[in-house]
């Protein structure tokens, strides 16, 4: 598996810049630069890539040329508004105030970035799959699933991978889709409290206010309406997806009640 993770990645540098392709290399082998000394370096290779690249970010260059000129529009891979953070570009700022649409697009951008409280914090432990819901006066429902990209300094190893955590580093993608069969945990939200649950996310520092807004908004395994959310969402996964729908697994669900006693416990550097 070593050498064939390495294949790949030599594979695409092929396609970079020649003067780059070593500081890049290094960049996925954090901490551990004298293994790929040995493995990988002698197989870099010497050729020049024919891509004229005209900024300092060539892996953004090169995955934007794949994606706008060699992949099919039909398959709808496509660059989002939330999602997609441009090299160099600045992290959006949290808004003051959310009066339209725009608004609400800058703060899940905002919180969903690395240094947000939330995601330096809970997602540490137990929650890296969070199944959304944000509920409307009218009835109608929004449904988003958040997924924490964990940062790795390196993947060279099947084992110790928690020695290469680097949990300020950890981002979210906000998806229109269910990913996994194990959610870790649901989440209800009301639209008119979604600005106050995107300032949670954004600025949590595992306060009492903090764990209130934790017990208002996630559903604990004891909630009494636990199961009804439960079939809630595993309803709307078969009516949304009916070919790729399955039955959630529970196996993952964060097992704390969202009590100030338990949060303590869940954060080993909370006091």
């Amino acid at each position: 598996m070593d050498f064939l993770r390495g294949e790949g990645e030599l594979n695409f540098l092929d396609y970079l810049p020649q003067k780059k392709r070593i500081s890049i290399m290094k960049s996925w082998y954090i901490n551990d630069n004298e293994k790929i000394d040995e493995k990988v370096f002698p197989f870099l290779s010497n050729y020049p890539t024919k891509i004229n690249y005209k900024t300092e970010y060539p892996k953004d260059e090169f995955i934007n040329l794949v994606v706008k000129k060699q992949i099919l529009k039909t398959t709808g891979i496509r660059f989002d508004k939330i999602n997609y953070i441009k090299p160099g570009e600045k992290v959006p700022l949290l808004p003051k105030t959310f009066q339209n649409t725009s608004d609400f697009y800058e703060g899940a951008r905002a919180a969903s970035q690395a240094g947000s409280g939330f995601i330096s914090s809970i997602t540490e432990k137990s929650v890296n799959n969070i199944f959304l819901r944000i509920d409307f006066a009218d009835g109608s429902h929004m449904v988003k699933n958040l997924v924490v990209n964990r940062w790795h300094n390196n993947v060279n190893s099947l084992f110790n991978g928690d020695d290469n955590l680097d949990s300020s580093k950890d981002t979210i993608d906000i998806l229109d889709f269910s990913i996994g069969s194990y959610p870790n945990v649901f989440v209800i939200v009301k639209a008119k409290d979604m600005p106050d649950f995107l300032y949670m996310m954004k600025n949590m520092k595992r306060t009492k206010e903090d764990i209130v807004k934790l017990k208002k908004y996630f559903i604990g395994r004891g909630d009494k309406n636990f199961w009804e959310v439960y079939d809630w969402f595993q309803a709307y996964f078969y009516k949304k997806d009916p070919i790729n729908a399955g039955l959630y697994d529970l196996n993952r669900y964060a097992p704390m009640a969202w009590s100030k006693k338990n949060i303590d416990e869940l954060f080993d550097n909370s006091k």
